[in-house]
Formats: C-alpha cells, sequence, structure tokens
C-alpha cells in the first residue's frame, strides 16, 4: 500500500492511497492487525468434522 509506485516525473515513491485520492475514492489511512482463520473456527460443534479427510 505505501511507496509501490514511482512518479515518472518527479521520481518520488508514492502508495495506493494517493491513487485513490486522486480517482476520489474515500480511504483511510489505518492499520487493522488480523488473525489467521481456522476452519475449525466455524466448525466448533462438530466433533467429527476433519478438514483433511475427502467424502465422496
Amino acid at each position: 500500500m505505501y511507496r509501490c509506485a514511482t512518479d515518472q516525473v518527479t521520481g518520488e515513491k508514492f502508495g495506493w492511497g494517493r491513487v485513490l485520492d486522486y480517482i476520489g475514492v474515500k480511504w483511510e489511512d489505518e492499520y487493522i492487525e488480523y488473525e489467521q482463520t481456522s476452519l475449525f473456527d466455524y466448525y466448533p460443534d462438530e466433533p467429527d468434522f476433519d478438514p483433511d479427510i475427502d467424502e465422496e
């Protein structure tokens, strides 16, 4: 998101925020920490659920 492109005229590095501002897309410059999602988070009540078993 940051310093991912270079202005061809000035050589200045800039990120997607500048692009979004230019085209008028509303955005927030805020980093949010996320945790890894697990399949077991969605099936906590299924004791026999095993994502590695291929059921046909």
